[in-house]
């Protein structure tokens, strides 16, 4: 599940590469955003296929609650960076600034739910999960800022690409892993493990290739204290918000699991995941157009603006029709 797989993967897909130099256009973006997150959202669904075929509804439990737990200490921890990043049409930030309070917000919510693992009356193994599935979405987090970047600059496909090598990665990685130790938490480190794989042998390639003409140092984090504090503080509503959101969502995992067990919490997880398939589609065309409207904003043009505004609404309304 290392390095060399992932090239592996890369060399055979490069044929279908993108040009590498200008934007792509909104249906191309769409069609590689939608084509991506089916995939991706397909596996992620697959892992929980996967622990209930090879485990038992307690363990899918198991692994559900170590989500939900992680999730809002995440999403605030994230500030919703990459829409911030991807819609800075005007380049108030460059990518060094997103990067050090990236790698500044995931250290801290690691330490977080390290605290809420150990100090909660959970069980050794239950802790052994949160602090596995924590450190799998810390790594996530960290190539979230990656995609930010490659959002920004209207390049989907290379995001689209690198979902398409973790979802399959990360569930064959997870059956495996499991089906060999019978241990979740085992399976969370291993996709910890193909995630830093993808996001070191891809996105990081990637990103040093978008910022090719710029200084060597643009990869690199910028610890400045007044810029980083300047972000933080326009981006912490969002945190605030997205937080909220994934709590209202996880509410009912937490009541589940503390009155029914883990056993009903794994059934109700399996179920819950088809809502997934909904939101797919109205995510992929959030994130194509996103950049394109902030664009449009930042130009004055007005009219192209609306024009577009004006044919995301008729799909949604259409979406939500059907």
């Amino acid at each position: 599940m290392g390095e060399g797989l992932v090239h592996g993967v890369i060399a055979r897909t490069r044929a279908f590469a993108a040009p590498r130099d200008g934007r792509l256009s909104l249906r191309a973006n769409f069609s590689w955003t939608f084509v991506g997150n089916v995939v991706y959202a397909a596996c992620q669904w697959g892992m929980l296929t996967a622990l209930a075929k090879l485990g038992t509804p307690e363990l899918v439990g198991q692994f559900s609650l170590g989500l939900a737990v992680t999730a809002p200490v995440m999403m605030l921890a994230n500030l919703q960076l990459r829409a911030i990043q991807a819609t800075d049409a005007r380049r108030d930030y460059e990518f060094a600034d997103y990067y050090a309070l990236r790698l500044l917000t995931s250290g801290l919510a690691l330490l977080v739910i390290a605290g809420i693992a150990l100090l909660s009356s959970y069980r050794a193994e239950m802790v052994a999960v949160i602090l596995a599935l924590g450190l799998y979405k810390g790594v996530q987090s960290i190539g979230d800022v990656y995609h930010g970047l490659m959002q920004g600059r209207e390049r989907m496909d290379l995001i689209s690409r690198a979902l398409l090598l973790k979802g399959p990665l990360a569930l064959l990685a997870l059956a495996l892993v499991f089906y060999l130790t019978r241990s979740v938490a085992w399976a969370g480190l291993a996709l910890a493990v193909v995630y830093l794989a993808v996001l070191l042998a891809y996105e990081r390639r990637n990103a040093r290739a978008l910022l090719a003409d710029e200084a060597p140092q643009a990869l690199r984090p910028r610890w400045q204290l007044r810029r980083l504090a300047a972000l933080s503080w326009l981006a912490l509503p969002l945190g605030l918000v997205m937080m909220l959101i994934s709590l209202n969502g996880n509410i009912p995992r937490y009541a589940i699991e503390r009155y029914l067990g883990q056993g009903e919490l794994g059934i109700f997880a399996a179920m819950a995941s088809l809502k997934v398939v909904g939101t797919t589609f109205v995510g992929a065309l959030g994130q194509s157009a996103s950049p394109r409207l902030a664009a449009y904003y930042a130009e004055g043009d007005g009219a192209a603006f609306r024009r577009l505004l004006a044919r995301l609404i008729a799909i949604g309304a259409g979406l939500g029709g059907l």
